[in-house]
């Protein structure tokens, strides 16, 4: 099943949804044997949150948690204004998990990107 992996009207947010999406990080975890509580900071928030954050323009983690509250507001939920929890959340993310959903994203654009190319060797050996 091909997916876009940006679309062309995204807005700050929660984007990264469509290109790490919540079986990719579910599989992920299992195959990790990583078990998390069911809280307001789930693996799938600080991923996507995370990610949101990188490429925002303001990178700290008020920003990232203040747009995680306005989410949080537009469905009818709470979330503290606090970074310390979305802080210590991220740290308690195993970095094998980011590794390989990294990788697997990686390989997806990729091929995706060989797809459009006349010569798809071109690519592969630049990144060789």
């Amino acid at each position: 099943m091909k997916r876009k992996i940006m679309p062309k009207n995204y807005h700050y947010g929660m984007p990264f949804r469509m290109a790490v999406r919540p079986n990719d990080i579910k599989s992920a975890l299992d195959e990790y044997g990583i078990r998390y509580r069911n809280r307001d900071y789930t693996p799938e928030t600080i991923i996507w949150s995370w990610m949101s954050q990188i490429v925002s323009g303001d990178k700290s983690c008020r920003s990232a948690v203040s747009e995680l509250v306005a989410r949080y507001a537009a469905e009818g939920k709470t979330l503290s204004p606090n970074t310390s929890g979305f802080i210590q959340a991220r740290q308690r993310l195993d970095v094998r998990v980011i590794q390989k959903l990294s990788r697997d994203l990686a390989r997806e654009l990729e091929d995706e990107c060989k797809e459009h190319l006349t010569c798809p060797h071109i690519l592969y050996h630049s990144l060789c």
